[in-house]
């Protein structure tokens, strides 16, 4: 594919089939059999119900603790509003206390009730690159998991893509995925006046017009800088990077807050923007567009089982509702995609353009996630 421009319009942003990551029938997270099977063609036909098959002695392990305790990156109003009912719905006996928290947050309380012995959550929600620093520059997640921190899954992923989890070791499993777009304000650019290509960001028009999360925070911009680093050679990446330094962009604690500011007209574009932010500015009629520029990618928020924690069976069902068909309209009501491309051309049509192939972020460069220090050192050598 080319670097031209692919464009997500507002009426058709709402409606549509998203690209799929990889293939395969939607099937439940277990550890026994599993039946799946997707009769969609993702032009708005019907998907079949999903076989969940969780086995009976993990439910009955998880009554008998009867309370779960988490921690996601989901928002307060959705987790509440839409996140935990489903949960409760499917398991009305259950107990649960969901916290929403921002990634970094999750992150630290993950290390220090680790570190300290006083592990209070027995699930989380975070994105990769957000969980890595928790190995340092020493070494992945694996690594970490193996000292203590978060527990091997030995669950069933059967047909989901093996992007969408850990193959090798199984610490974390898939949950939700997160397309990101680049986003413009249209009372500022027209779409022909919007950046070609991520090049295209150095180049001296874009002076004090760029707005993104600070790279090093490993968050929606780390991710696709490290992506770009494993598709351009290194000399190529070292002199954008430099560029889009030197063009004085407005760096953020957080990409939502770099959205507020393209909303505003603070900036005229963001770069790395979660298309859910975008689905849910076009609703409320904010002057804005967002496309797709090659590659595309989409950031994994995967879930994590705690060890040590004072309810892992409850811990595990969550994690494992989670990856089923059965949460997957509570997320489509929070404007969130399953990480399964089934479900997301059955419930998120036309979001992502039929000719856009989403990529998870950093596809061919795992060292963003094996050594996020690097990284970190990498992106404040150039936006400090």
């Amino acid at each position: 594919m080319s670097n031209d421009k692919i464009f997500v319009s507002r009426r058709n942003v709402i409606r549509g089939s998203a690209a799929s990551i990889g293939a395969g029938a939607l099937a439940g997270c277990s550890g026994g059999d599993q039946e799946a099977t997707n009769t969609g063609t993702g032009n708005g036909d019907t998907v079949q119900q999903v076989t969940q098959n969780i086995p009976d002695s993990l439910v009955e392990q998880a009554r008998e603790e009867g309370t779960v305790v988490f921690a996601s990156t989901t928002d307060a109003p959705a987790l509440n509003n839409d996140v935990i009912p489903a949960f409760e719905e499917a398991y009305p006996w259950a107990e649960v206390n969901g916290q929403a928290l921002a990634p970094g947050d999750v992150t630290n309380k993950v290390q220090t009730e680790y570190q300290t012995g006083n592990v209070t959550f027995d699930a989380v929600t975070n994105t990769r690159g957000t969980m890595a620093p928790l190995t340092g520059s020493d070494g992945p997640l694996r690594q970490f998991a193996e000292d203590g921190a978060v527990m091997e899954y030995v669950g069933n992923l059967m047909n989901y893509p093996e992007s969408m989890y850990d193959v090798e070791s199984r610490y974390w499993m898939p949950k939700t995925t997160y397309p990101l777009a680049v986003m413009y304000n249209t009372d500022n650019l027209s779409r022909e006046e919007a950046p070609s290509s991520y090049e295209a960001l150095a180049d001296d028009e874009w002076d004090g017009r760029l707005a993104f999360d600070r790279p090093q925070l490993l968050g929606l911009s780390g991710g696709l800088f490290a992506s770009l680093y494993g598709v351009w050679d290194e000399s190529k990446w070292e002199e954008v990077m430099q560029g889009i330094a030197d063009n004085n962009p407005m760096t953020t604690q957080s990409s939502s807050n770099a959205y507020r500011a393209v909303v505003q007209g603070q900036r005229d574009v963001a770069p790395a923007t979660l298309l859910t932010n975008i689905r849910q500015g076009i609703e409320e009629d904010s002057p804005i567009e967002a496309y797709f520029l090659e590659p595309a990618t989409a950031l994994n928020a995967p879930t994590y089982i705690t060890k040590d924690a004072p309810h892992p069976a409850m811990g595990e069902l969550v994690c494992r509702f989670w990856a089923s068909f059965a949460a997957a309209e509570a997320f489509k009501n929070t404007e969130r995609m399953l990480a399964h491309p089934a479900a997301q051309s059955h419930y998120f049509q036309g979001a992502v353009p039929n000719d856009v192939t989403l990529r998870p972020v950093a596809f061919d460069t795992p060292s963003f996630f094996s050594e996020p220090g690097t990284w970190e050192d990498r992106f404040a050598e150039y936006f400090g």
